[in-house]
């Protein structure tokens, strides 16, 4: 495995030789300009300049190199015409030389140029220095930003990593995605939904690099120009897309050391010129991973009870690529295309042990499962875009998408009894497998108009098409005899069909802003279970319509703008995820099932939110949610036996409130933090009889940001989550504290060590209510404590000035507020 991940160092390295190397222009020409590059004070070379050779009409970037080491550099093979040399280094001042004339095989040498060092940080007067850096937090009036860079700590990890860590959000170990105490989550990636779910959601965002992301965008009450789906709101991931002129990129370079030890590199490369963008990041690694389990159950009827312990190790490779071009066809119109792709390839080993004991608490039998799995999971999609813009005020954009998910798994669960009282033991296998395949085929216009200087109006389409099939093949295997597992072998297929139309408009008047949007949502959706000798045929076809208005509105109380309030309003909805209307019964372990739900509701959220902010120092929201129909996870027992399955609760309201702050205790010292207190009240009929609960869960994430001399910076990093309640589940407090050492070691390049999880009190446990005569707890120990060292470098031409303007998203985006 490990020699594999090496093989595909280097090609990712080929990818980025062949890259670099792309850099010929104009013909076969002797004519050429050189020169070198030193000091005004000392005479001495500088190094690793950026020497920009430019046309002289429009500035446009024709070559660039870096000065060697005698502060020498030299453009050959050039075309007759006028240049300009312009150079920039970061401890200098940028210099730009006059025009230079060039005519057929002229080889002109140019006197040494002459730099004067830049005004060095300190004495740089205190606005600036602070408006370096993004804070890790900003708040808008329809979304929390999180600045991935802002923070040390975050770089070497992955996405799903990274969201466990961001303030008011929560995973559990299903994959489900919290917000501000509201479940299902829906995450977006460069605005585009994944369609994902549990472990298949955790798979993905595994497979993105933190290092390739720019921002989160989290949204409660998500605009209409998003879906409606996603009770919790939207999380939309943005990934980096460099706007630097010329030929850029990163490499970073990454080992973490755990139980296991892990590897990984990620890299971006972007080329852009005045009518072309090209770029290509991608992700490689060897990931270890293991966790292990523990779970008591205790029948109250009976007195007896059971001790469950599993232990999972898993390794894999993982890699994820992503390939974009933008093309201008004219001063207008832009074109693009985005293709990107994930495999991961890997295998998990399960080790169980199921200890029951009599009413008289001794021994009565062991029940072992051992499993083993080769999981593969691939993912690939492809996006084709225009944006034309009609003039400075209106453009329309269009996308088309097709996207692709594909499980397959091989599993092979070793079942054995053993009777400690006669030493007997009985054996039986299950061997086969769940595979799983998505597609999505998805179409969009947007359009957005300035109709005056106070007034945005948007408006827009999108039909979306999905099918998926879902096969299950088992058989079980007792003293060598083969016999299908009709129980658990299946075959789903589902359709679904949405059509959408909204229309959104923003408002600046004075002091006031206001959004009012409107989405109209046409849901057609098939679900076919084909049966077997067992299992009848069924299917199931819904047909709705709905409407989910939203509102926001925002209003200085200082002409300084200094002091805000505002209130937001949202309509939402919850669809099944495809894998959880699959009715498949998949094994755990001998005691333990995973089972699906055809008869999955919708769920619809109406949510309210009002905020105060004082510049960026504070930020109070309070919010309140009612939820219908819920999808969470339920457990229920049959015959002893246990099936994690999701299902409806009837009525969830959820009330919370947040404040978050963000200041500079001195000028070399950083605080910002967070903290929520949320309440949630769950009523439903359940199987073992009316479920209640309620409580309070309280959470709090502060940082500390210690900027040193010498370019060396250090992170302190905490999380507190208190006790929760969702459903059947009330999980216990964690918390846990991270630090984060990095030192920049030149312009291009820098060192990051993070320890995760020092005192390894990043615990999941809780206990399991509503459960028939039974009183159950559980305990969930992986490989949170660790060390993470990260090497990154960035190569190639560093002029950002000349940035396209007309992006058919970037100019939409810089709109919202």
């Amino acid at each position: 495995m490990k020699y594999y991940y090496m093989r595909i160092n280097y090609i990712a390295l080929l990818c980025l030789i062949i890259f670099l190397s792309n850099r010929t222009y104009g013909q076969n020409s002797n004519a050429s300009i050189s020169g070198s590059v030193i000091d005004a004070e000392n005479k001495e070379p500088i190094i690793f300049a950026t020497i920009l050779l430019l046309n002289d009409e429009k500035e446009t970037l024709i070559k660039s190199e870096l000065s060697q080491n005698k502060g020498d550099f030299n453009f050959k093979n050039l075309k007759s015409g006028n240049y300009i040399i312009k150079i920039i280094h970061d401890d200098y001042n940028t210099f730009k030389t006059a025009i230079i004339t060039i005519k057929e095989d002229d080889q002109k040498q140019l006197q040494p140029i002459e730099m004067l060092k830049a005004i060095q940080k300190e004495n740089l007067n205190e606005v600036l220095v602070f408006q370096k850096k993004k804070n890790f937090v900003e708040t808008k009036i329809d979304r929390t930003i999180l600045n991935v860079d802002a923070l040390e700590s975050n770089s070497g990890i992955t996405a799903f990593e990274l969201l466990k860590k961001a303030p008011g959000t929560s995973i559990n170990d299903q994959g489900v995605v919290s917000l501000n105490g509201k479940s299902n989550v829906t995450i977006f990636i460069d605005d585009r939904p994944t369609y994902l779910s549990g472990a298949q959601l955790e798979s993905y965002l595994s497979g993105l690099s933190s290092d390739n992301i720019d921002k989160i965008e989290m949204m409660t009450n998500p605009p209409a120009k998003y879906e409606a789906a996603g009770n919790g709101g939207v999380i939309n991931i943005k990934l980096k897309k460099s706007k630097k002129e010329g030929e850029n990129g990163s490499i970073v370079l990454g080992v973490r050391q755990h139980k296991y030890t892990e590897y990984n590199t990620t890299f971006n490369l972007n080329k852009k010129k005045e009518n072309y963008n090209v770029f290509l990041s991608g992700n490689i690694g060897y990931k270890k991973r293991f966790q292990d389990l523990y779970i008591n159950r205790d029948y109250t009827d009976t007195g007896s009870y059971s001790r469950q312990e599993t232990n999972n190790v898993g390794d894999g490779i993982l890699i994820s690529l992503k390939f974009g071009a933008d093309y201008n066809l004219s001063k207008k119109t832009v074109i693009g295309i985005v293709t990107d792709g994930l495999i991961w390839s890997g295998n998990d080993i399960d080790n169980s042990r199921n200890f029951l004991y009599n009413s008289s608490r001794s021994l009565d039998s062991i029940i072992k499962t051992k499993g083993d799995s080769d999981n593969k999971f691939r993912n690939s999609g492809i996006n084709l875009n225009l944006d034309h813009k009609f003039n400075e005020k209106s453009d329309i954009r269009a996308n088309l998408d097709y996207l692709v998910y594909n499980t397959d798994p091989f599993q092979k669960f070793t079942n054995t009894i053993v009777l400690p009282n006669t030493n007997q033991e009985y054996s039986d296998m299950l061997v086969g497998g769940s595979s799983s395949s998505v597609n999505v085929y998805s179409g969009k216009l947007d359009y957005s108009n300035q109709l005056s200087e106070k007034i945005t109006f948007e408006s827009g389409f999108k039909h979306s098409y999905t099918k998926t099939s879902n096969e299950s093949n088992y058989v079980d295997i007792v003293d060598n005899v083969s016999t299908p597992n009709l129980n658990q072998n299946n075959k789903f297929l589902y359709h679904e069909n949405i059509t959408a139309l909204y229309a959104n408009s923003n408002g600046n008047f004075g002091r006031l802003s206001m959004q009012l949007g409107l989405r109209y949502e046409n849901v057609k959706l098939t679900g076919e279970q084909l049966g077997n000798e067992i299992k009848p045929s069924a299917k199931n076809t819904t047909n709705y319509d709905n409407l989910f208005p939203t509102l926001y509105l925002s209003y200085k109380l200082d002409s300084l703008a200094n002091n805000s309030i505002g209130i937001n309003y949202g309509k939402r909805v919850d669809r099944p995820f495809y894998q959880d209307l699959n009715p498949v019964v998949l094994q755990v372990d001998k005691v333990t099932f995973y089972e699906g739900n055809p008869y999955l509701k919708p769920s619809f959220a109406n949510s309210i939110e009002v905020f105060y902010a004082y510049k960026s120092l504070l930020n109070v929201n309070v919010g309140f949610s009612e939820i219908k129909d819920e999808i969470q996870e339920t457990i229920k027992i049959v015959d002893g036996i246990y099936y994690s399955k999701p299902g409806n609760i009837g009525k969830t309201q959820v009330s919370n409130i947040s404040i978050s702050s963000s200041f500079n205790i001195f000028s070399w010292l950083v605080f910002s933090g967070n903290a929520q207190l949320s309440y949630r009240d769950s009523r439903s009929e359940f199987f073992g009889g009316e479920l209640k609960t309620n409580g309070y869960s309280f959470s709090i994430d502060p940082i500390l940001q210690f900027k040193l001399k010498r370019d060396w910076n250090i992170e302190l990093l905490g999380k507190y989550v208190g006790k929760s309640y969702v459903a059947q589940f009330v999980t216990s407090p964690y918390g846990y504290a991270d630090v984060a050492l990095s030192k920049k070691l030149s312009t291009r390049s820098s060192l990051k060590l993070v320890f995760t999880d020092v005192f390894r009190t990043n615990i999941n446990k809780g206990i399991i209510n509503n459960l028939i005569n039974t009183a159950a707890d559980y305990k969930t120990l992986s490989n949170t404590r660790q060390i993470r060292l990260s090497f990154t470098y960035n190569f190639g031409d560093k002029i950002s000035k000349q940035e396209r303007e007309n992006s058919s998203i970037d100019s939409e985006r810089s709109r919202i507020k």
